[in-house]
């Protein structure tokens, strides 16, 4: 069995993290590693995952706190059984957090796909919460984030139909009604609780209303104008 990639001799491809390793398109580098001391990121490895690879063990101690680059990570809780409970998934973020502070985890963690990871010693990462305003105002500020987005994912779901769903996502994730999807559509799919086929087969529906336009992998909102609509009601007109 294939150690964790939790523990110190993680896996061949993991590397020392430097200056120079920083792109520019990933918010870890952006809005989260700047506000932590030196310290905390002496020893920080990227790691190349492969598909159905173990980051942590139920029960483990934590020894370092991911953050997902690229990919897909998923929490697992397996019952007596052997049957498994996705609790979630991580395709940008911190993987795991809850678990900063406590003696072991109580879920382990899968790759589902290739993913890129940075792992950052959870000791050296505590210490600079402790010592640091800036990194516990940052911190702070990220994990109200993922409630908001924890809270928005919820009341999607809650949603009855595949086109209140989209509308829900793009009003939350894009600009202005519009959204550019970076990964692909079956990832969008399962992010909305749908299959592939549903998702398709609404977003055609959505363009054929003319409450949707597509360009490439931009999703744009199409919807009634206000004073058209307040028209129609003063004139006693219905809307179709």
């Amino acid at each position: 069995m294939a150690r964790p990639y939790d523990q110190d001799h993680m896996c061949p491809t993991a590397k020392t993290w430097t200056e120079s390793d920083l792109p520019d398109d990933h918010g870890f580098y952006t809005y989260v590693l700047p506000f932590f001391p030196r310290r905390a990121r002496r020893d920080v490895r990227l790691l190349e995952v492969p598909n159905a690879a173990t980051l942590f063990t139920s029960n483990s101690k934590p020894e370092r706190i991911f953050y997902v680059l690229a990919g897909e990570v998923c929490l697992v809780r397996r019952s007596r059984s052997g049957e498994r409970t996705v609790l979630h998934r991580s395709r940008n973020g911190f993987i795991a957090e809850a678990s900063l502070f406590d003696l072991s985890y109580d879920c382990e963690a899968i790759t589902v796909e290739p993913s890129k990871l940075v792992a950052i010693p959870r000791k050296e990462f505590v210490e600079s919460l402790k010592d640091g305003d800036h990194a516990s105002f940052q911190w702070i500020a990220y994990l109200l984030r993922e409630l908001r987005t924890s809270r928005a994912k919820a009341e999607r779901l809650s949603l009855k139909t595949a086109p209140e769903r989209i509308v829900h996502y793009i009003d939350f994730y894009g600009h202005g009604g519009n959204y550019y999807l970076s990964g692909t559509k079956k990832n969008w799919a399962s992010e909305l609780g749908l299959t592939h086929e549903a998702l398709y087969r609404a977003l055609a529906q959505m363009k054929k209303l003319g409450r949707l336009t597509v360009d490439g992998k931009w999703f744009a909102l199409r919807r009634a104008r206000r004073a058209a609509v307040t028209r129609h009601v003063r004139s006693g007109r219905k809307s179709a």
